[in-house]
């Protein structure tokens, strides 16, 4: 609606345009026509063919170009009032920000048989939630296997300093084949506190880890 109007409002101008420079033609004529002297002015009556023939002539000249001059105008108007810089640009989406992701890495590789927690050595490192200012997650990542699929088997990070199993770090699984497991986010205490990596089987079953680390947040 609105480039509509622009349209309508732009043809409206040119007409007054259009008018306004023929009612000057209009003038330019009488006014030199009543600056003759009188006795020379030629009556109408008195009009040759010729005259009459050349004057109109002109006059459909002088009009033929305004008309151009108008016309010529109409290209370089009429694209301002259709164009926008504030239109969308088509196929264009607004993508959320990824978070940051920092890995620490743990364990290469280990098992165990055993049907009780038990720390892998050497697993142990020390980790202060502190030293990463704007970290809003840390998980417990690995590869984890049971052997033949026969049993489930557990990993874990054990806090030695406070001695607790550290909140959500718990992973498991009952498949044959090493399969990446990711932990909830874990509860991390304060303070620059030892930490194990831990083994489990349910009934001596022998569990595989491999590539453990921790995945830090921002």
């Amino acid at each position: 609606m609105r480039e509509k109007l622009s349209k309508i409002f732009i043809v409206i101008i040119l007409v007054l345009i259009f008018l306004n420079l023929l009612w000057l033609d209009y003038q330019t004529i009488t006014k030199k026509d009543g600056n003759f002297p009188v006795s020379q002015k030629t009556p109408p009556s008195l009009l040759t063919a010729d005259s009459k023939e050349t004057s109109e002539t002109c006059s459909e000249s002088c009009q033929a170009a305004i008309v151009e001059k108008v016309l010529a105008s109409l290209p370089t108007l009429v694209p301002r009032a259709t164009t926008s810089a504030l239109l969308p640009t088509p196929g264009t989406k607004q993508t959320s920000q990824q978070p940051k992701v920092l890995y620490i890495p743990l364990v290469t590789s280990a098992s165990s048989v055993n049907t009780a927690w038990t720390d892998i050595v050497p697993s142990e490192f020390y980790f202060n939630l502190e030293d990463y200012p704007g970290a809003k997650e840390v998980r417990f990542e690995g590869y984890l296997l049971a052997l033949h699929g026969s049993a489930k088997v557990w990993a874990r990070i054990y806090d030695s300093t406070n001695a607790r199993a550290v909140d959500y770090s718990e992973i498991e699984t009952q498949n044959s084949g090493f399969t990446r497991i990711e932990s909830s986010g874990m509860i991390i205490w304060r303070g620059n506190n030892k930490y194990t990596v831990q083994l489990k089987s349910l009934n001596g079953t022998e569990v595989q880890l491999k590539e453990a680390k921790l995945k830090v947040f921002f």
